[in-house]
This record gives structure tokens, C-alpha cells and sequence, in this order.
């Protein structure tokens, strides 16, 4: 059996990060499976609990710690977009793609990424 992992969100479920306009923004509805972007490195989630509150330590408004249930295999991403803007964002996996260093960073500690997720609450 697959271990839950957990992921954060604004208070509307969707994605924590992101604008209202970007493509990557998703929705995170209780007991329906959300799926990645195609192309993206896919759902960002974290291992434990606790490294989901470090992440949203992060930020000054209350954010949602859901619990999901991982589907598909997860990958550890080496780097991640150091901005949320959609330009950057696309030019972050045309770049990561061709092996060209462009506005990259380090993902949070316990980040791991799915093709998709069940969420569970």
C-alpha cells in the first residue's frame, strides 16, 4: 500500500502558488483524482506533514495541509522555477529540457512530485 503524502493549497483548493491565469493552476477537490500538467515535473506534494508546514511557514496567509494519496511514480525534481509567472515558467521547462541553466532553484525540503493525486480531504 502507497504511503499518503501532502500537499498545500489556498483556501479556494487550488494550487498555493500560483495566479488565477496560469496554466498550472489546479483545482484540488475532496475524493476526485487531480492530474499534472503534461510536461510539468507534475504535483508538487511533501512527504510529511511537517515539511508541508515549513513550506507554508513560508508565506503570511493561512493555507490548507491536505492529505492525497499519490498516483503514479514520484520523482525528487533537481530544481524548480524561481518565479510563479507563466513566461518563466514555460521558459523554466524549455530550458530544463535542453539542459540550459535558466531561473532555477532548489525545491523545499521533502518535495517529491506525482502524475497525479487522489485527494483525500
Amino acid at each position: 500500500m502507497r504511503r499518503n503524502v501532502y500537499k498545500v493549497i489556498k483556501k479556494d483548493r487550488t494550487s498555493s502558488t500560483l495566479s488565477t491565469k496560469s496554466p498550472y493552476l489546479l483545482k484540488y477537490l475532496k475524493s476526485f483524482e487531480t492530474k499534472a500538467v503534461p510536461g510539468s515535473l507534475g504535483i508538487f506534494c511533501f512527504k510529511t506533514r511537517r515539511s508541508a508546514e515549513m513550506f507554508v511557514g513560508w508565506y503570511n496567509d493561512n493555507r490548507l495541509i491536505v492529505r492525497v494519496s499519490p498516483i503514479g511514480r514520484g520523482i525528487k525534481p533537481k530544481s524548480i522555477s524561481s518565479s510563479r509567472n507563466k513566461k518563466d515558467i514555460n521558459r523554466f521547462y524549455e530550458k530544463s529540457r535542453t539542459n540550459i541553466m535558466f531561473s532555477m532553484r532548489q525545491p523545499p525540503i521533502g518535495t517529491i512530485c506525482y502524475p497525479s493525486v487522489l485527494v483525500l480531504e
